[in-house]
């Protein structure tokens, strides 16, 4: 048990770290110090997770002291400097030293004299009058006794001590660091970080070892305040900032109380932030709706309304808003009491809302069919189920960078960067349970809450293109129970309805491909499905279930081609015509997907982008294309990669071109190669594409590699797919500058933080929203995420991985790291699966029979987002590029290559709550149906007309230049 306890001894940081690594906490001491060793010790201790730093003691000029003759403001100072660096504690050595026992001396008369430590050596110095080996007045003394028999001219008789003022200076200091911590939940660091620049801009390490060479340095001031009323007038405008009721950024993310604290109390049942039931012989349960991520072990109604409200949820009512076209959502969030048994036998419902219909019941047993039948549903509620986070995704040196859950404590550095020496335990979401899986509510009809835990249940509303606008009113349902006949509560819902219509394709596009052969493992017990059955209805059903729900979130999914298939088919008779010429066409499935067949009503869809065809095709998925020997001809003899380029995209092209114009409109492009440092044979690669002839020639070629990279090696590639989490910023702009004169396009590939949102599991909900924002603010065409169902991790020389019970989906476990937990090469949650096998062979004690997928939270957000980008496109279109531009700034001031490549990086620049977005799209929303107001017209009842290729239209100037701002929209050339 003992194992708990923690070393800690009072030396410097940088001493510590040299002769006593395994100590747990230096307490040091501060006055001068040298910052550079004073840094690198900090650095070393931060990644080895020990010691974490306490101070002790001190003085000026590193902070204020605690002498009788500092200035009212010394001591003042002293919380300021620890909240700044992030230090946790100060140790001030002795409150009552009434006995100069150090110096060999005896009691001090300490109402009568100031001197309590130390000797007088000198008694008329003079410069410093009295002084001596370790002369302090008040020195260790902070309270003064009441009753003093040694000297009793000076006592009052009083049993019990009086506080000297300096105690007083240090509350006065203490209580302003309470100040700043509402302020930075209120508004951000950002805010903050700018006090603390203004009020204590250089203490403890930044002060750094004066040169005695240098008088200078004795004649430079103490960086804080000395005046009282300089603080007082800093406190009275953080205290005007609070008032303000600004929305609060979570970087206090609430968490669970210690087990001694888990009684529930009166004072613990703050009305206002979320609905409360009781039901006899279980716990309480807390009800409240919200967007966030809320991990399992959270109550974030615990104690705090201002946790629960936000525009969407106002303590007892839920308010949401949106347009036609569009999927709204929300998250139920029950919590169950910290006592009792738990909450047993819940069910959840949301029958109707308005004209919105819930899913009907199902005719059999079977649930599937009825699960991926959008057609007569427009409300689909969701269970959530969680993944433990044991490890982090990816490394970062400045703790700012993480997820707000996953930040350790920390203290500035030179240069504004985050440090910390605390362990994995410090962060509050370490192996914490995480909301990730999405399952149809109707495969969890009811369940249980255990006491102290908190369940999700996510719910998607479609709003159809012909709904009239206007409010809509409902009731969630929630019955507490055995057999549904248990307590009836109710949670109302107000929905508005705006009077516009998001458009049927995306504006941000998207490409994330599916893993054929991982899919088939989990539904059929092997990688491969015979080629006579590949187009047969049920083996149909299971790809076009995948692609439709990726529909569904606005996603593009992709795939690769099965020529074995063909060469089968082909040779049963089954497929006519010439196999070469055959192996360069789509399959029967990609077929479908490309014409719109799957997302039509026959084939049970209904929802965003019904009857519309995909957009993208990318031909030889990762490069695949490399393997189909293209430089030689049919019967194996050597033609040169050259002439077989012309041949094969030629023929690619050729299929296309006779196709309906729901196909023949989708842009196709030759994936290259994925991730390549061949830069040579890259540029040799695309120079002969662009040398291509015939019909092949329009097709370009792709390459997942950084676009800097791209513009100096391989300047002949037309579309460069570059990752970004940190960039240096010259460099990029003058590679994006060089692109756009080499005619280069930019797409996004991967990433993550500070460029843009993680992509892992641990992410923030606002993480994947962010990224169609950053592509819009950039113009970047397309996203493409590598993966959908990476289900086994063989990159990593592992198998298949339980995805319903493992966060980690990609590198390898290698060691425990006492700063991010599980760690190794490429350690990775959730990364690579943003779907979920509705059936696992591979593990059946977490399949659930249903033959389709399910998605992740993840990629609702990433909806949400792509949603998002909609608006803004239609917000500039009724309000102007500027408003719109002013808009982005707002939002995402710095992201992809403006956030740099040094040592410390900004804070993460878009708002990490979700509220902060949603006010966002709502001020969009009403200036988007204000102006179609005073238009009289909504975007649908703008008069659309559509142009064959090639065909020569006269129009009007004005109208030329309003068409050259706007994107094709999908159809044809604009």
């Amino acid at each position: 048990q003992g194992s708990g306890l923690r070393s800690m001894a009072t030396l410097p940081m940088p001493r510590a770290m040299q002769f006593v690594p395994s100590l747990d906490i230096a307490c040091s001491t501060l006055g001068f110090a040298s910052t550079m060793h004073w840094e690198a010790a900090l650095a070393n201790a931060s990644r080895q997770g020990r010691p974490e730093l306490w101070m002790y003691n001190g003085g000026r000029p590193a902070a204020g002291g605690f002498s009788i003759e500092e200035e009212a403001s010394a001591p003042r100072s002293i919380p300021w400097a620890m909240y700044k660096k992030r230090i946790a504690r100060y140790f001030y050595w002795m409150s009552t030293y009434y006995t100069n026992y150090q110096a060999g001396e005896g009691g001090v008369d300490v109402f009568s004299r100031a001197q309590t430590f130390g000797r007088i050596d000198v008694t008329n110095d003079p410069q410093k009058g009295e002084t001596g080996w370790m002369y302090g007045n008040g020195d260790g003394v902070l309270m003064y006794p009441g009753t003093d028999l040694e000297f009793p001219e000076s006592s009052y008789g009083v049993p019990g001590p009086f506080a000297g003022l300096r105690l007083k200076y240090w509350r006065r200091g203490l209580q302003d660091v309470e100040y700043l911590e509402i302020l930075r939940k209120s508004h951000g660091e950002a805010k903050v970080d700018a006090i603390l620049r203004k009020m204590v801009p250089k203490v403890l390490w930044e002060v750094d070892v004066p040169d005695p060479n240098d008088p200078s340095w004795a004649r430079t001031n103490t960086s804080w305040p000395e005046a009282w009323e300089e603080w007082e007038k800093v406190r009275f405008e953080i205290a005007d900032l609070i008032e303000e009721e600004e929305p609060f950024e979570p970087s206090c993310v609430p968490q669970p109380p210690e087990a001694d604290e888990r009684e529930e109390s009166e004072s613990c049942h703050e009305t206002g932030g979320a609905l409360e039931w009781h039901v006899l012989g279980q716990s309480s349960l807390r009800a409240w709706v919200t967007e966030e991520k809320v991990l399992r072990e959270e109550h974030w109604a615990d104690c705090s309304a201002a946790r629960t409200r936000s525009s969407l949820w106002n303590g007892s009512a839920v308010r949401l808003f949106g347009a036609r076209n569009e999927v709204v959502s929300f998250s139920l969030v029950l919590e169950a009491g910290h006592t009792g048994g738990g909450a047993h036998d819940i069910r959840v419902s949301l029958p109707r809302l308005g004209e919105l219909r819930a899913r009907p019941h199902p005719a059999s047993d079977d649930l599937s069919d009825a699960l991926f039948d959008w057609r007569a549903t427009e409300i689909e509620l969701f269970y959530v189920r969680y993944l433990q986070i044991r490890g982090l995704s990816g490394s970062y040196g400045d703790e700012r960078m993480w997820p707000t859950r996953m930040q350790r404590p920390y203290m500035a550095a030179a240069g504004g960067g985050g440090l910390s020496s605390a362990g994995w335990k410090a962060r509050p979401g370490a192996d914490k349970h995480y909301p990730e899986i999405a399952v149809p509510l109707e495969l969890h009809p009811s369940f249980n809450i255990s006491a102290g835990e908190s369940q999700m249940i996510w719910v998607d509303m479609y709003l159809p293109r012909d709904l009239p606008a206007g409010t809509r009113s409902g009731e969630l349902e929630v019955r507490i129970g055995p057999d549904g006949n248990g307590q009836l509560h109710t949670v109302p819902i107000l929905l508005t309805i705006h009077d516009f219509a998001l458009p049927e394709r995306p504006s941000a596009k998207t490409m994330i491909p599916i893993e054929g052969g991982d899919v088939l493992r989990r539904f059929i017990g092997q990688n491969w499905v015979h080629c006579s059955k590949q187009s047969n209805e049920e083996m149909r059903r299971l790809w076009e279930r995948h692609w439709q729900v990726a529909w569904r979130h606005k996603v593009h999914m992709v795939a690769g081609s099965f020529d074995e298939c063909k060469n089968y088919l082909h040779y049963m008779g089954l497929i006519e015509g010439d196999l070469e010429v055959l192996k360069d066409t789509p399959e029967f499935l990609s077929v479908l997907r490309l014409n719109g067949s799957s997302f039509t009503s026959a084939r049970n869809y209904s929802g965003p982008g019904e009857n519309l065809s995909l957009e993208l095709f990318p031909i030889g998925l990762y490069g695949s294309w490399s393997r189909r020997d293209w430089d030689k001809n049919a019967s194996g003899a050597d033609i040169g990669l050259e002439a077989g380029f012309t041949i094969h995209l030629g023929r690619w092209e050729d299929w296309f071109r006779a196709q309906a114009p729901e196909i023949s409109s989708t842009e196709r492009f030759l994936y290259l190669v994925d991730e390549s440092h061949d830069y040579e044979q890259i540029e040799a690669w695309a120079a002969m594409i662009n040398g291509v002839t015939g019909s092949g020639s329009s097709i370009p070629s792709m390459a997942t590699l950084n676009l800097i990279d791209a513009v100096a090696q391989t300047p002949s590639l037309d579309i460069t797919c570059s990752t970004l989490g940190f960039a240096p910023i010259a460099a990029w702009k003058a590679a994006v500058a060089e692109a756009e004169r080499l005619g280069m396009r930019l797409w996004l590939y991967n990433g993550g933080r500070p460029a843009h949102g993680s992509t892992n599991t641990e992410g923030e909900a606002t993480d994947w929203r962010s990224i169609p924002w950053a592509m819009r603010k950039h113009g970047i065409e397309v996203y493409f995420y590598w993966m959908s169902t990476y289900y086994s991790n063989y990159q990593a020389g592992e198998g298949a991985t339980n995805v319903f019970r493992t966060a980690k989906t990609f590198g390898k476990h290698m060691e425990n790291s006492s700063t991010n937990g599980e760690a190794g090469w490429m350690y990775g949650n959730g990364d690579g699966v943003l779907l979920y096998p509705g059936t696992d062979i591979s593990f059946p004690q977490d399949s659930y029979g249903v033959w389709g997928p399910f998605a992740s939270l993840r990629m609702k957000y990433w909806r949400r987002g792509l949603q998002d980008v909609e608006y803004l496109e239609l917000f500039k279109q009724h309000c102007g590029e500027e408003l719109m531009q002013s808009v982005l700034q707002r939002v995402v001031p710095t992201v992809l290559w403006e956030v740099g490549e040094a040592n410390w990086f900004p804070d993460i620049s878009w708002p990490q709550r979700w509220d902060a977005w949603e006010q966002v799209r709502q001020e969009m929303a009403r200036g988007i149906e204000s102006a179609c107001a005073r238009t009289k017209t909504t975007t649908t009842d703008m008069p659309v007309r559509r142009y064959a290729a090639g065909q020569c239209v006269q129009i009007p100037l004005k109208v030329a230049q309003k068409i050259r701002a706007m994107k094709c929209d999908g159809a044809g050339d604009p």
